[in-house]
Protein backbone atom coordinates (compact mmCIF):
# COMPACT_ATOMS: atom_id res chain seq x y z
CA UNK A 1 0.00 0.00 0.00
CA UNK A 2 1.21 3.49 -0.82
CA UNK A 3 1.73 5.94 2.00
CA UNK A 4 2.56 9.60 2.32
CA UNK A 5 1.04 12.75 0.87
CA UNK A 6 1.28 11.59 -2.77
CA UNK A 7 -1.35 8.85 -2.45
CA UNK A 8 -4.10 9.01 -5.06
CA UNK A 9 -7.17 9.51 -2.87
CA UNK A 10 -9.43 9.01 -5.89
CA UNK A 11 -8.58 5.28 -5.77
CA UNK A 12 -10.51 3.31 -3.17
CA UNK A 13 -8.44 1.53 -0.53
CA UNK A 14 -8.35 -2.24 -0.79
CA UNK A 15 -10.98 -3.83 1.44
CA UNK A 16 -9.44 -6.14 4.05
CA UNK A 17 -10.42 -9.80 4.32
CA UNK A 18 -11.50 -8.91 7.88
CA UNK A 19 -14.70 -7.43 6.42
CA UNK A 20 -15.91 -11.02 6.04
CA UNK A 21 -15.43 -11.71 9.75
CA UNK A 22 -15.29 -13.38 12.13
CA UNK A 23 -16.01 -11.07 15.06
CA UNK A 24 -12.57 -10.71 16.65
CA UNK A 25 -10.71 -7.74 18.10
CA UNK A 26 -8.04 -8.07 15.40
CA UNK A 27 -10.64 -7.97 12.64
CA UNK A 28 -12.41 -5.01 14.28
CA UNK A 29 -9.09 -3.13 14.27
CA UNK A 30 -8.46 -3.95 10.59
CA UNK A 31 -11.99 -2.89 9.62
CA UNK A 32 -11.51 0.30 11.63
CA UNK A 33 -8.29 1.09 9.75
CA UNK A 34 -10.06 0.52 6.45
CA UNK A 35 -12.88 2.85 7.53
CA UNK A 36 -10.36 5.61 8.32
CA UNK A 37 -8.67 5.08 4.94
CA UNK A 38 -12.03 5.46 3.18
CA UNK A 39 -12.54 9.03 4.46
CA UNK A 40 -10.38 10.88 1.89
CA UNK A 41 -11.71 8.67 -0.91
CA UNK A 42 -15.34 9.49 -0.08
CA UNK A 43 -14.61 13.21 0.21
CA UNK A 44 -12.53 13.36 -2.98
CA UNK A 45 -14.91 11.30 -5.15
CA UNK A 46 -18.39 11.47 -3.65
CA UNK A 47 -18.49 7.67 -4.08
CA UNK A 48 -20.27 6.32 -1.01
CA UNK A 49 -21.11 2.66 -1.73
CA UNK A 50 -18.32 1.20 0.43
CA UNK A 51 -18.84 3.89 3.08
CA UNK A 52 -22.58 3.23 3.23
CA UNK A 53 -21.99 -0.51 3.59
CA UNK A 54 -19.98 0.15 6.76
CA UNK A 55 -21.95 3.05 8.22
CA UNK A 56 -24.38 2.30 10.98
CA UNK A 57 -27.76 4.08 10.81
CA UNK A 58 -27.08 6.17 13.94
CA UNK A 59 -23.43 7.08 13.22
CA UNK A 60 -23.37 10.89 13.07
CA UNK A 61 -19.75 11.02 11.89
CA UNK A 62 -20.56 8.57 9.09
CA UNK A 63 -23.47 10.73 7.92
CA UNK A 64 -21.40 13.92 8.11
CA UNK A 65 -18.52 12.55 6.02
CA UNK A 66 -21.01 11.17 3.47
CA UNK A 67 -22.72 14.57 3.19
CA UNK A 68 -19.37 16.32 2.69
CA UNK A 69 -18.35 13.93 -0.08
CA UNK A 70 -21.67 14.37 -1.88
CA UNK A 71 -21.54 18.16 -1.45
CA UNK A 72 -18.06 18.37 -2.98
CA UNK A 73 -19.15 16.19 -5.91
CA UNK A 74 -22.50 17.88 -6.63
CA UNK A 75 -21.13 21.43 -6.39
CA UNK A 76 -18.32 20.75 -8.86
CA UNK A 77 -15.67 21.16 -6.21
CA UNK A 78 -12.55 19.10 -5.78
CA UNK A 79 -10.23 18.17 -2.96
CA UNK A 80 -6.49 17.92 -3.40
CA UNK A 81 -4.33 16.05 -0.93
CA UNK A 82 -5.76 14.83 2.33
CA UNK A 83 -4.30 11.33 2.15
CA UNK A 84 -4.33 9.37 5.39
CA UNK A 85 -1.66 7.04 6.73
CA UNK A 86 -2.95 4.72 9.44
CA UNK A 87 -0.61 3.68 12.20
CA UNK A 88 -0.99 1.82 15.48
CA UNK A 89 -4.39 0.40 16.19
CA UNK A 90 -5.95 -1.48 19.06
CA UNK A 91 -9.39 -3.00 19.55
CA UNK A 92 -11.15 -4.83 22.33
CA UNK A 93 -14.52 -6.49 22.70
CA UNK A 94 -17.11 -4.59 24.71
CA UNK A 95 -19.46 -6.19 27.21
CA UNK A 96 -22.15 -6.54 24.55
CA UNK A 97 -21.48 -9.52 22.30
CA UNK A 98 -20.31 -8.57 18.83
CA UNK A 99 -19.49 -4.96 19.79
CA UNK A 100 -15.91 -3.71 19.73
CA UNK A 101 -14.09 -0.49 20.57
CA UNK A 102 -11.11 0.47 18.44
CA UNK A 103 -8.53 3.25 18.68
CA UNK A 104 -6.47 3.97 15.59
CA UNK A 105 -3.68 6.51 15.19
CA UNK A 106 -3.35 8.21 11.83
CA UNK A 107 -1.67 11.06 9.99
CA UNK A 108 -3.75 13.25 7.69
CA UNK A 109 -1.67 15.01 5.05
CA UNK A 110 -2.25 18.63 3.91
CA UNK A 111 -5.28 19.29 1.71
CA UNK A 112 -7.31 21.96 0.00
CA UNK A 113 -10.98 22.16 -0.91
CA UNK A 114 -11.29 24.02 -4.20
CA UNK A 115 -14.42 25.55 -5.76
CA UNK A 116 -15.42 24.91 -9.36
CA UNK A 117 -13.94 28.33 -10.31
CA UNK A 118 -10.55 27.45 -8.74
CA UNK A 119 -11.02 29.47 -5.56
CA UNK A 120 -9.55 27.80 -2.47
CA UNK A 121 -12.46 27.32 -0.07
CA UNK A 122 -10.52 25.60 2.73
CA UNK A 123 -6.82 25.15 3.20
CA UNK A 124 -5.27 22.68 5.61
CA UNK A 125 -1.53 23.31 5.07
CA UNK A 126 -0.17 21.12 7.88
CA UNK A 127 -0.10 17.37 8.29
CA UNK A 128 -1.83 16.44 11.52
CA UNK A 129 -1.86 13.39 13.73
CA UNK A 130 -5.01 12.13 15.35
CA UNK A 131 -6.47 9.15 17.15
CA UNK A 132 -9.81 7.82 15.96
CA UNK A 133 -12.17 6.14 18.42
CA UNK A 134 -14.63 3.77 16.79
CA UNK A 135 -17.39 1.56 18.00
CA UNK A 136 -18.05 -1.37 15.66
CA UNK A 137 -20.60 -4.17 15.62
CA UNK A 138 -20.44 -7.54 13.91
CA UNK A 139 -23.98 -8.77 13.22
CA UNK A 140 -25.69 -10.77 10.50
CA UNK A 141 -22.42 -11.35 8.67
CA UNK A 142 -21.20 -7.77 8.36
CA UNK A 143 -19.45 -4.97 10.24
CA UNK A 144 -21.12 -1.64 11.01
CA UNK A 145 -19.59 1.49 12.50
CA UNK A 146 -21.88 2.53 15.33
CA UNK A 147 -20.03 5.73 16.14
CA UNK A 148 -16.76 7.54 15.50
CA UNK A 149 -14.84 10.47 16.93
CA UNK A 150 -11.23 11.60 16.93
CA UNK A 151 -8.74 13.44 19.09
CA UNK A 152 -6.32 15.87 17.43
CA UNK A 153 -2.80 14.98 18.54
CA UNK A 154 -1.13 17.97 16.84
CA UNK A 155 1.09 18.58 13.83
CA UNK A 156 2.81 15.59 12.29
Amino acid sequence: MTSGPDQDVTVAPTPPAALDGPATADNAMLVGKYFIQLIPYVIATGETAQWDALSGPDCKFCASARELGLEVATEGQRVTGGAIDVGFGHASEAEEEGVFSASIDYVEHPSQRIAADGTVLKDYPEATTARAHLELRWAEGSWKILGASSDDLGSA
